[in-house]
């Protein structure tokens, strides 16, 4: 417990002095700020929008390139508002309509990006994007002048909504780019909010990128070497460390039986609960092993200085444990399920440590010709 809250701690402290160091500032300078700041923070944003698109090019992340549009769309929005109508611009209708969409996009991308939906919606979602700019391009055709009291009220109480959506959003799935989500549509609020003066939406906007580039680097850099779903070590990073394993060592796998079955019963979401379990059981028998995430159902566990026949006294625990347990998925859902494992030890005639993980691989595969929920020595 004490790490879980060390690690949510460490996840949410680079995000969060960013914001406060961003909203110390602008309290700071907001009432004796200079023009060329303001120019200065907005050269800033430009150069931070610019170096984001790079980086989303090259990681291939479509639904932050989305994000990254919404983000964008709205500064320049924000900006021609202020151009065209001057100081009476936050009174406009265009202004109550961008006010509307920002919470519409927003919540669109956390949907999107929840549901883990196709690459063909973020087609959907640019339509969604030009659709909204043509609407606001050509709000003076519309039937109403002006939003009234009431509805800005109400448009402010969605904000508010929002925010304490993103509030139980992360609470739900704790992680540094989700915290860096929630400063960032903070920092879009007040900016959105504090528009009124150059200095305000470009700070605001500026630190909202910021925020998103770090924490999205940050984020992909962890999931390189580590499993994002169980925090087990990826496939990455056994690819670098079996090449320095010392002379003695025993590997085991350990396999999720049926997990093609699971998923089409229980969907995502709860397998991946399902996956957290049985690590903490991995890890309740075998605290010293290193464990890997190999594939989606399968476990690499390293055991260094320890011979086959106690890993496999290990590993053959860990199978009766997870078959003897019952998993809560919720309030109202059970599941028992098993796994199959395989033991193997490093020989002097291995070349390097894959010779041993195939070996492992194929007595396990062997077992499952012919049955499940057992435990293989190759």
């Amino acid at each position: 417990m004490a790490k879980k809250m060390f690690s949510t701690t460490v996840d949410i402290f680079l995000p969060a002095i960013l914001f406060a160091s961003c909203v110390f500032y602008y309290c700071d300078i907001a009432t004796s700020f200079e023009v060329r700041q303001a120019q200065f923070f907005h050269n800033i944003f430009l150069g931070l929008c610019s170096l984001w698109a790079l980086y989303l090019f090259f990681a291939k992340q479509s639904k932050d390139t989305i994000l990254m549009l919404f983000t964008i769309c709205l500064y320049i929005g924000l900006n021609a508002l202020k151009q065209k109508h001057l100081h009476s611009f936050d009174k406009t209708l265009e202004y109550q309509l961008l006010s509307i969409f920002v919470l519409i996009n927003w919540f669109l991308y956390l949907a999107t990006s929840f549901f883990k939906l196709a690459k063909k919606y973020d087609f959907y979602l640019l339509l969604i994007l030009l659709s909204e700019a043509t609407l606001i391009e050509n709000a003076r055709f519309l039937p109403i002048e002006t939003f009234d009291s009431g509805l800005k009220l109400a448009v402010l109480l969605c904000w508010l909504c929002a925010i304490l959506g993103y509030i139980i959003y992360v609470s739900i799935f704790p992680n540094i780019k989700n915290y860096g989500l929630f400063f960032a549509f903070l920092c879009i609020w007040l900016g959105f909010f504090n528009s009124e003066t150059s200095l305000g939406l470009s700070l605001y906007f500026s630190f909202a990128v910021l925020i998103l580039l770090i924490t999205t680097i940050h984020q992909d850099i962890y999931c390189y070497f580590k499993d994002s779903c169980t925090g087990v070590y990826s496939l990455n990073s056994y690819l670098r460390k079996s090449k320095n394993l010392p002379l003695k060592y025993s590997l085991g796998v350990v396999c999720i039986d049926d997990y093609v079955k699971l998923l089409k019963v229980f969907k995502e979401h709860y397998v991946n609960i399902i996956v957290k379990l049985v690590v903490k059981q991995i890890r309740k028998i075998a605290p010293n092993a290193d464990i890997y995430r190999y594939n989606e159902d399968e476990f690499i566990l390293i055991f260094k200085n320890v011979d086959k026949k106690q890993c496999f006294e290990y590993l053959e625990e860990i199978r009766r444990l997870i078959a003897g347990s019952e998993f809560v998925l919720s309030s109202k859902r059970t599941v028992k399920i098993t796994v199959s494992a395989g033991v193997s030890e490093k020989k002097r005639s291995d070349a390097d440590a894959d010779t041993v993980l195939m070996r492992t691989r194929e007595a396990v595969q062997r077992t499952y010709k012919f049955t499940q929920n057992m435990t293989s020595k190759a």
